[in-house]
Formats: C-alpha cells, sequence, structure tokens
C-alpha cells in the first residue's frame, strides 16, 4: 500500500470511529415530542392487511384481528426545525395507536419492556437487507414487514423466526404471512443499505390508567462517510494506473 492509500486509510478509520461514537452518543439522548397521523388515517397512503395475531397463552393478545401495516406519522424527531413526515411501525401489541400523543424519541429502548440484545440485532439486520427494496404502497409488503418485526419482538428465544408456530403467530391473509417469512428467511443475507434505528417510546403523562400509545420504530439511511468515498475513489484510480502499466 502506498504512503498515500496508507493516509488515506488511516483518515478513514478516525472518520469512521468518529461517526460511530458520534451516532452512540445521539442514541443515548430522548427527546419529548409529539406524534400525530399524516392524514385522516394511520396509514396514509401505505398498505395495510387486517391479520389475526396471537401471542402463546397471554390474555391480553389473544387470537384477534389487527390492521399491519407502516403508519404514516409526523413529528420533530430530529434536530433540525420543522416537523418531519415520516413512516414507522409498531413494536408492541399489547396496546393500541393512540394519537396525538408525547413520544420520547431515543436510540436506547425501552425503560418499560427492554429489547434484549438479539431482537436488537434482528431487528436491525430485518431493515438492513429488505427495507430498501420496500414498496410501502402495497398491502402485502407493508404488512409482511409489520408482521416480520412483530416476530422478531415477541417470538420466545430459540424458536426461531416463523408466522406459523412459536410463541407469536399470525394468520388470515397468507400473502402477507409468506412475505413476512420470507424477510425473516433472509435475515443472514446481503445488506442492502445501513439504517440507524430511531425508537419512539409512548411517554404521555395524559394516558390514562397507564394505558400508552404504541411503541414504535422508524429508520433513516447511513450515508456512507465522505472519507470512505475518497478513499474507494483513490483505490480505483491505483487499480486503473496498474491495468494502464500492464
Amino acid at each position: 500500500m502506498c504512503l498515500w492509500s496508507v493516509y488515506m486509510f488511516n483518515n478513514f478509520a478516525r472518520l469512521l470511529a468518529f461517526t460511530i461514537s458520534t451516532l452512540a452518543a445521539t442514541a443515548t439522548s430522548a427527546a419529548t415530542v409529539e406524534l400525530d397521523k399524516q392524514s385522516g388515517s394511520v396509514f396514509g397512503t401505505n398498505g395495510w392487511t387486517a391479520v389475526l395475531i396471537s401471542l402463546g397463552a397471554d390474555p391480553v393478545v389473544s387470537p384477534t384481528w389487527v390492521a399491519a401495516g407502516a403508519f404514516a406519522l409526523k413529528g420533530d424527531i430530529d434536530s433540525k426545525p420543522g416537523v418531519e413526515l415520516f413512516d414507522a411501525f409498531c413494536l408492541d401489541i399489547a396496546t393500541w395507536l393512540r394519537l396525538p400523543s408525547l413520544y420520547s424519541v431515543t436510540g436506547s429502548p425501552f425503560a418499560s419492556d427492554p429489547l434484549t440484545s438479539l431482537q436488537m440485532s434482528s431487528i436491525a439486520k430485518l431493515f438492513n437487507t429488505a427495507y430498501k427494496g420496500l414498496d410501502l404502497s402495497n398491502a402485502t409488503q407493508s404488512a409482511g414487514f409489520q408482521l416480520a418485526l412483530w416476530e422478531i419482538v415477541n417470538e420466545a428465544a430459540g424458536n426461531g423466526y416463523a408466522l406459523g408456530s412459536g410463541n407469536f403467530s399470525a394468520a388470515g391473509s397468507a400473502a402477507a404471512t409468506n412475505y413476512a417469512d420470507s424477510l425473516l428467511a433472509g435475515l443472514a443475507g446481503r445488506e442492502t443499505q445501513k439504517y440507524r434505528l430511531t425508537f419512539l417510546q409512548s411517554t404521555d403523562p395524559r394516558a390514562k390508567d397507564g394505558h400508552y400509545s404504541q411503541n414504535l420504530v422508524t429508520v433513516s439511511p447511513v450515508p456512507l462517510p465522505a472519507a470512505g468515498l475518497m478513499l474507494m475513489a483513490g483505490l480505483g484510480g491505483l487499480g486503473l494506473m496498474r491495468r494502464r502499466r500492464a
């Protein structure tokens, strides 16, 4: 490796470490915001499907028909001024989405019922392998992605991920459950885009009898640092020079 390449690689490593530390610091911070739906429906233009879900012997989630899909929401969830429009998915099935509602924006969920490291890792893999090509206007894909998330969060450890069996199960829409199972089967596949997870925890003090709104997750793409692009360009240039010499 030539000196220029070593210099660029070292700078890239420093910038990458700085970026990771910055994201980690951001993840531990939390801000309270009010979330609301973008339009008359919580799904907006996103597709959704009615599905029958159950969670073992849990009396709260006895076989229950619910609407599964990506919520179309709005709220000031980043550090920039103004309200953002974004899509989010439900992470808990023991309560309903109540909007408008106050939420804590965090990268470290959830104080009341923490996600395990395996759940966090699997959620990240689901977004990184499948979200980039997702068509949220398609009811099967929108609902299937939501079902895959519910399976990751609610399935008992060691059961594996499959909607037709285990602690958490879903039925009522073969198209949505089959699509969810295909996404879960691809968790170990190639990642098409890195995403930063943002968790939204319901913390509304106006909630009655402790019945808060659903906890949610949304994502934003993680761009490759500029130094990384420069390094790839530099390495590409070195390869071109070698081919010319040959």
